[in-house]
């Protein structure tokens, strides 16, 4: 790669290509280097010699990754969508019924000078072109009102299961790593019942109620291992709560370069 190193390529390709999932097969196996990777954008490094098998069992799960990125980006973009049309609904809605008793007091007053000027044609002409104006605003506020109703993409009814599941997922994006494990179960019977999409909004609510009354956080842990395992752990941690990684300082002896204990951290060699 010339003077380019294998962090610069993972810093150049979360740039310009950020749904790509990069492996890294490297000949430097050190706790450091997997762990500088990583923090670059890698999803998982290998060292070389690998095996075929372990090679495929990553790429294997380096797609579901993708596939689960691809989900969540569809599904952040759907949420953007109802949202800014149930943003716009509101606002129909809003100017609506703003207009409409005006409105509606105009239309009674010109009606009645109509009748009180129908032997006067020069009056009478004026109050036609005001009634037809009246008319098309009438009809203008109608509409509104019912785009007010219909605003989001899809108002039909949709599976109560679907609805279910945009909500888990939503609250569990907008938590991030603070989120709890949240599954949806429905029983059989209802689970394709239709319902409105507006129950989208009280799912959402309900599910992001209960993730916040867990109280729960992340923990990051491991077994026996050597620091080059809990590389990738090790990236996590930053992230985490409460942090128990001392695998590596129950081995009689662990990989070169790898992770220091000092003090109750962890952390990589110094100097």
């Amino acid at each position: 790669m010339g003077e380019m190193d294998g962090q610069e390529l993972m810093r150049r390709m979360r740039e310009g290509h950020p749904a790509v999932v990069p492996i890294v097969v490297t000949g430097y196996g050190t706790v450091q280097h997997a762990v500088d990777l990583m923090r670059e954008g890698a999803f998982d490094v290998l060292t070389k010699p690998c095996p075929a098998q372990e090679i495929l069992a990553t790429v294997a799960r380096a797609l579901e990754h993708h596939q689960a990125l691809q989900a969540n980006a569809d599904l952040r973009e759907r949420l953007r969508t109802h949202e800014k049309l149930a943003m716009i609904g509101k606002l129909a809605a809003g100017v609506a019924h703003e207009l409409n008793n005006p409105l509606d007091a105009s239309m009674r007053c010109v009606r009645m000078a109509m009748d009180r000027t129908a032997k006067d044609p020069e009056a009478r002409e004026y109050l036609d072109l005001a009634h037809a104006g009246l008319l098309r605003m009438a009809d203008i506020v109608k509409s509104l009102l019912t785009f007010s109703r219909h605003a989001a993409i899809e108002q039909k009814p949709e599976p109560l299961r679907r609805l279910a599941d945009e909500a888990v997922t939503g609250v569990q994006l907008a938590l991030g790593d603070e989120a709890p494990r949240i599954t949806a179960e429905i029983d059989d019977a209802v689970r394709e019942l239709p319902v409105p999409r507006g129950l989208h909004q009280v799912l959402t609510n309900l599910v992001r109620n209960a993730a916040d009354a867990t109280g729960l956080s992340i923990m990051v842990g491991c077994m026996l291992s050597t620091s080059l395992a809990i590389a990738p752990a090790f990236v996590l941690a930053q992230r985490a709560r409460w942090v128990d990684l001392d695998g590596p300082a129950l081995l009689a002896r662990d990989r070169e370069g790898g992770f220091e204990f000092r003090e109750g951290r962890i952390g990589p060699p110094v100097g």
